[in-house]
């Protein structure tokens, strides 16, 4: 599920790795399991 909608993303928005990875990081903080998820 996941996968599909960041790869959308990054195709659409053309972010590439880094972008990618910015939202996997925005992705998993807002599921409280990032390094800032406490």
């Amino acid at each position: 599920m996941f996968d599909a909608e960041l790869a959308s993303l990054t195709a659409i928005g053309g972010l590439g790795t880094a972008g990618l990875v910015d939202l996997i990081q925005t992705a998993a903080r807002l599921a409280g399991r990032g390094p800032s998820g406490g």
